[in-house]
């Protein structure tokens, strides 16, 4: 067992879990100075900007251009510590975090948990077998890999029924993310792929976002929901609405409404807490969320929780805050603040969030946007949403990087980064059981062959 001790014992030891947004902010509010001792701990070596994800999964972006390293992200903090480790257990009572299953344990005066929160399945975590999540980069080249594939085993076959069930996307969920994905795949099959094949005709892939409620972006003014469900319309999506997920099975989902034949079937249905705060013995909400008081604390003094992994109400609406990137940002910062005042003898202060909006892209030039009270659509919508993405990037190579790429695309429709890495341990399209029949015009909401 490897036991880390303080590089200064008479420092404030403060340990920081999680290199997202919250946890990079929290680490920004402590001053460089040797008052404090500041160690980040995050289980990759990376900082991710999950809201561009799904651009990698639609080979606009490369990885690399949406993560920065942690270590060059502070390397000019003198009392910052980055070690590259996965929280597995907490010593509430001796004040030790506990790693890698207890091989590494850490000390600590304040502990500051940013550990963001996964993909829900809403208790039916056996769909994860036949459906992708988009949470980390893997998933998105997993994604990418998938579509990519697909279209490339289409050019080799003759069954146009085949054919027709390799070229479809579904995508389950009508929140931003979900809303982004199938814009973006609608643009890269009608736009990007069109002129790379000559057998299949890729603008005849389906691309179908499925909603259980009654309008996509259901947190955005219903104004807003109406522009982007329009805007996903002119892209050639379709879109489902009031119509629910029974089960999947691998190329087959089942709805309220029917079934839904598909090859590529993505999850952007919720996000719950991390499973490390019932592992750390914290109290959780039956989403698995830590509950946490005014101030960011748990229920120990000590401890604070930030982020998607925390249910925080707000009091001016009496409802828990969204699990995006501005709410983590800022929690990370008033945690890190509230440390700083704890260690100088003043009291912890209440979280206040201050709301900058909210907005998704609908495709490269669609966009809505709730910025101060004022509503965007189209390009307008779509420049508040690359002016905030472009200033959220924390590293200025990959700021400067993401800009062209995007600029190239915008101009010639060119997205360079389709690329297919490991394609022969691919398996082939998924294999139906014998039960099973292909899609026909007997499924009222199933996959009708060359439509959209």
């Amino acid at each position: 067992m490897e036991y880390l001790s303080a590089m200064k014992k008479s420092s404030h030891r403060v340990l920081v879990v999680g290199a997202g947004f919250g946890g990079l902010a929290a680490v920004r509010a402590i001053p460089d100075t040797p008052e404090f001792e500041v160690t980040l701990v995050d289980r990759r070596n990376h900082h991710l900007f999950q809201a561009l994800l799904y651009q990698v999964a639609t080979a606009g972006l490369n990885a690399s251009e949406i993560a920065s390293p942690v270590r060059a992200i502070f390397r000019e903090r003198r009392n910052v510590r980055v070690l590259m480790s996965e929280l597995t257990g907490l010593d509430k009572a001796a004040k030790i975090a506990l790693f890698d299953d207890g091989d590494v344990r850490l000390e600590y005066d304040t502990l500051i948990l940013a550990v963001g929160g996964e993909t829900s399945y809403f208790g039916n975590d056996h769909w994860k077998e036949h459906s992708f999540g988009l949470k980390s980069i893997e998933e998105a080249l997993a994604i990418r890999k998938r579509v990519l594939l697909a279209f490339e085993r289409a050019e080799k076959i003759d069954d146009p029924d085949e054919r027709a069930r390799l070229m479809s996307v579904l995508v389950i969920g009508g929140g931003p993310t979900g809303v982004e994905l199938s814009g973006a795949f609608a643009e890269l099959r009608s736009h990007v792929l069109r002129w790379d094949f000559r057998r299949i005709d890729p603008g005849s892939a389906r691309i179908v976002l499925l909603e259980g409620g009654p309008r996509v972006l259901g947190a955005f003014p219903e104004s807003l929901s109406r522009a982007a469900e329009r805007d996903l319309g002119r892209l050639g999506v379709e879109v489902r609405l009031n119509e629910r997920v029974t089960d999947i099975h691998e190329g087959l989902v089942k709805t309220t409404e029917g079934e839904i034949w598909a090859h590529t079937v993505i999850w952007a249905g919720g996000v719950s807490g991390h499973p490390v705060s019932v592992k750390c013995g914290l109290e959780v909400n039956r989403a698995g969320r830590v509950v946490v008081r005014p101030s960011l604390q748990t229920e120990n003094d000590n401890i604070y929780c930030v982020g998607d992994m925390a249910e925080f109400v707000e009091p001016r609406t009496g409802r828990p805050l969204p699990a995006m990137a501005p709410v983590a940002m800022q929690q990370g910062r008033h945690s890190g603040e509230n440390v700083v005042r704890i260690a100088r003898g003043l009291d912890p202060e209440p979280f206040v969030y201050e709301d900058p909006g909210i907005m998704a892209t609908v495709g490269r030039t669609r966009g809505v946007a709730s910025l101060n009270g004022r509503l965007y659509t189209g390009s307008r919508g779509w420049m508040m949403w690359l002016w905030h993405h472009l200033l959220r990037i924390v590293d200025f190579q990959n700021r400067v990087m993401v800009t062209a790429r995007w600029a190239w695309a915008y101009l010639g429709w060119k997205w360079g980064v389709r690329l297919v890495y490991d394609a022969i341990a691919e398996s082939g399209p998924p294999e139906r059981s014998s039960g099973d029949s292909p899609p026909d015009s007997r499924h009222e909401s199933g996959f009708r062959p060359g439509k959209r």
